[in-house]
Formats: C-alpha cells, sequence, structure tokens
C-alpha cells in the first residue's frame, strides 16, 4: 500500500510529519508522499513531497482504490478536547493515526550544512533568543517582546559573558542588547545549521523550538497555559507553564487576557536560563 500523508499545518508541524514519514517508510521498505505548506524542508531519498495536483490525483486512487492507496490528513488539537487525551504528545497522537509509535525528537528530512562560525571568545555562551511568534492567530502562545528585553538584561547582568543571537522574521520586533541578529537573515533550512553553533535557546512553542530539538540543542520555552508541555514539549529542557483552571485550552482567543502569560516574570525566565547554564556546565571557570 502506498500511503500519503497531509498536514496543512504550521512550519514545525512540517518538520514533524517528515519523521513520522521517515518511520512510516523504514517500517514499511517504501517511499512515502507528504503534502505541507513547506516543500524546502524535504530532500530525502524516502520522502516524495506532493505538488497540489498529485495531491489531488492521490486522493483520488485513494478513494477508489483504498487497497493500494491510503491518504491520511494528520491532525492533533482536535485531539486534546477528549480528555483521554490530555496526557499524549501531539507527535505521539499524530504518529498513532498511522500505526506507529515514535520517539518524540523530531529529524531533519534533508542534509544539513555544517554549523556557523560564530568567531568565539574564551569563555563566551551563546544564547538564541527571539522576541514573538509570526501568526497573529496563535498570539496566545507568545510571551512580551518587552520581557524578553528584560530577560537579557538580567541575565548578562549575573553573566556578562553571555552572548545572545536573535532568530526570527525580519519584521519581529527587535530586541535591544542582542550581540547578533539573525532576523530575516537565514533560509528555513539555514536556521538549523545556526541553532547547531548555539550554546542554548530561550522561546516560545512553535518552529524554532522543535528546530533547536531537532539540532539538540538545549532550551527554555515560556508555554504559559494554552498548552502543557508534556502535549507538545520537550522533557530535556527547562518549560516554564502556568496551570490555571483553564488550561490548557488550545484555544485562539482568550477571555482573560492571557492570564496564563502574565504571571511567568521576565525574573522567572532569567532564572531559568541560568540554572540551565549552571545544568549544562557552560560557565568555564
Amino acid at each position: 500500500m502506498k500511503n500519503i500523508l497531509v498536514y496543512k499545518g504550521g512550519i514545525g508541524d512540517a518538520l514533524i510529519l517528515g519523521t513520522i514519514a521517515q518511520k512510516l517508510a523504514k517500517r514499511d521498505g517504501k517511499q512515502v508522499c507528504i503534502y505541507t505548506f513547506y516543500p524546502e524542508l524535504f530532500d530525502h531519498p524516502s520522502i516524495v513531497h506532493l505538488s497540489k495536483l498529485r495531491l489531488r490525483m492521490y486522493r483520488y486512487l485513494a478513494k477508489y482504490f483504498p487497497k493500494k492507496y491510503a491518504c491520511h490528513d494528520l491532525y492533533y488539537t482536535r485531539h486534546y478536547t477528549d480528555q483521554r487525551n490530555q496526557d499524549m504528545h501531539f507527535i505521539k497522537l499524530m504518529s498513532k493515526q498511522v500505526g506507529l509509535d515514535i520517539d518524540l525528537r523530531p529529524q531533519l528530512s534533508f542534509p544539513m550544512a555544517e554549523s556557523i562560525d560564530l568567531d568565539r571568545k574564551n569563555g563566551e555562551i551563546y544564547i538564541g533568543i527571539q522576541s514573538t511568534g509570526s501568526s497573529p492567530r496563535l498570539a496566545n502562545k507568545f510571551y512580551y517582546p518587552e520581557r524578553f528585553q528584560e530577560v537579557i538584561k538580567e541575565v548578562k547582568r549575573q553573566l556578562p559573558q553571555v552572548r545572545f543571537a536573535q532568530m526570527g522574521l525580519e519584521s519581529d520586533p527587535g530586541l535591544f542588547g542582542v550581540d547578533l541578529d539573525f532576523r530575516g537573515k537565514t533560509s528555513i533550512r539555514g536556521v538549523f545549521p545556526t541553532l547547531k553553533s548555539l550554546d542554548l535557546y530561550v522561546g516560545l512553542v512553535g518552529f524554532l523550538m522543535h528546530a533547536s530539538a531537532a539540532v539538540g540543542l538545549p532550551s527554555v520555552i515560556v508555554f504559559g497555559g494554552r498548552e502543557k508541555p508534556g502535549q507538545s514539549g520537550y522533557s530535556w529542557n527547562a518549560n516554564i507553564a502556568t496551570d490555571l483552571d483553564c488550561s490548557p485550552c488550545w484555544a485562539y482567543e482568550c477571555p482573560i487576557n492571557r492570564e496564563c502569560m502574565k504571571l511567568i516574570s521576565s525574573h522567572k525566565v532569567a532564572e531559568e536560563i541560568v540554572s540551565k547554564i549552571n545544568e549544562l556546565k557552560l560557565v568555564r571557570v
């Protein structure tokens, strides 16, 4: 049977879809066709990224020849309205839909370039940071740029050897005090070797969090309360979450003005960063 995987979500979800496709191809010994909005993430011998026209053709074949073709429209958000799924990670939920049970670490579906040279001076610690997310529809996942600004100031006060590198889109609010600004200066694929060159990442739930996990970069992630770290995060990270009565809501609008994010102070985030730096033994005496 030929499997076709479809996910019309964000770039982080496309990265995860590639991981599932690789595992499915290995299990069945056949190429897997996929459709996402981000074909640039795929250059793998076991994966074929479809055009819209070819996807339409395969949907037709799956409808009339179900023993030869299976078209899987993967999803996970709606699953969290069911209490039975509250403690299951979304990667597990998606892979379960095609009969797999896979590890949570994402895998790249293309050959990654070498990590970049940051021209480090002795003892410098490089931390990636973002100021906001990219989709206004997902604003419930966003922290506050002004608080990230305070985080930079506090961490540098405690550890002067720390250097911050801002990641994200060119349109993202700039953060004063960053030492390197990569906003809008890397391709989607270029994000991965850039992250690989850093010591730590600080940010939000989303693509950069999943990309960091894919290259083995530890992270400090501000979750708030929209979703639980156990649903979409990684256990090796420092995950900062707020447990309100309404959490996790997985909602796109918030009737209490994102109280779960307001309760996370910049001091708390800075504290977690310093703790993670110490845990990773990044400070050279």
